[in-house]
């Protein structure tokens, strides 16, 4: 066998896998490098969080400062990724994830767009309470319609 030595100083690794970025159940957005990169490229400083309901699409584009629905995009003083933070993203698509998944992304004209598979989307649009999960109290389960409510 031969072996390699990983170099802990190099991203290698996130460079490899492409460009992608992890979504916490608390809207956490973590950019891997190739990512980060691809944002850098949009010019994005602040950026606007889109949604295709019908494709499970999430796509990220460049807003100017003064646009009140972007988010901040914070890139790591190193260089090696971004994170974005849009705490209500999770409830709004139904994400029933109790933890963070990753998501491959690519750039499309003026968009950085991700797939995010219909196995991590409620299909009946029960939602995680994320701050209940942080918890671990036992509304992290599904929210259910409160007694009277249909569904």
């Amino acid at each position: 066998m031969t072996y390699e030595i990983l170099d802990s100083t190099e991203n290698n690794y996130r460079s490899a896998v492409g460009p992608m970025f992890q979504l916490r159940p608390d809207g956490v957005m973590r950019f891997n490098v190739a990512a980060a990169q691809e944002l850098r490229k949009l010019g994005a400083e602040r950026a606007l969080v889109l949604w295709d309901k019908a494709k499970h699409k999430i796509a990220f584009s460049a807003a100017p400062p003064e646009e009140r629905r972007s988010y901040k995009v914070a890139y790591n003083r190193k260089g090696n990724g971004a994170q974005l933070v849009a705490r209500t993203f999770p409830r709004y698509i139904g994400l029933t994830v109790e933890a963070p998944i990753r998501i491959s992304v690519h750039l499309n004209g003026k968009l950085l767009e991700g797939e995010i598979g219909p196995e991590f989307i409620s299909p009946t649009g029960a939602l995680l309470d994320a701050k209940a999960l942080k918890t671990g109290s036992p509304a992290s389960k599904a929210k259910q319609p409160a007694h009277g409510e249909k569904q």
